[in-house]
């Protein structure tokens, strides 16, 4: 894509961390699904692309209704350090793509974040902050920079 052409207001750093998705029924808020483990793919101040080759659980489905107006919120425990408490984050799937793998499936999810608990969005900040001023290997580097 275009520089000129790029709408995205933050930048996402390429980070694989572990994450705990709930999903949680706009319509059964009481519902209680089994969490999904994911990876993301990248992550910004304003949301996270999770990769999965699962998108329903328990007859719930992440991707149903309008990308304007998902019937479901997801819940999600960001494990931005390895011995820290997991940053808690809302957010809605804003967009998916499917990517046809020879072992199945991959979903790529984007997902807005509605709101962080707490400290969390601090502790995001000072995570993409730290990994962004991490000096990058020669040849290329294997984390890199996109706007989201």
């Amino acid at each position: 894509m275009r520089k000129d052409l790029e709408k995205r207001s933050f930048q996402r750093l390429e980070f694989p961390i572990d994450v705990s998705v709930e999903v949680q029924p706009v319509e059964d808020t009481s519902r209680v699904l089994t969490p999904l483990p994911m990876k993301s793919r990248n992550i910004s101040e304003a949301g996270i692309c999770l990769e999965t080759k699962v998108i329903e659980v328990q007859g719930i489905n992440l991707i149903a209704g309008s990308p304007s107006a998902r019937e479901n919120r997801l819940q999600m425990h960001i494990k931005l350090i390895e011995d820290e408490q997991p940053c808690i984050a809302w957010g809605e799937v804003r967009w998916y793509d499917l990517i046809r793998e020879a072992s199945g499936c991959l979903y790529q999810l984007g997902v807005e974040f509605l709101d962080i608990d707490g400290e969390g969005k601090e502790r995001l900040t000072r995570f993409l902050k730290r990994h962004r001023e991490l000096p990058r290997p020669q040849g290329g580097a294997s984390k890199t920079l996109k706007q989201f």
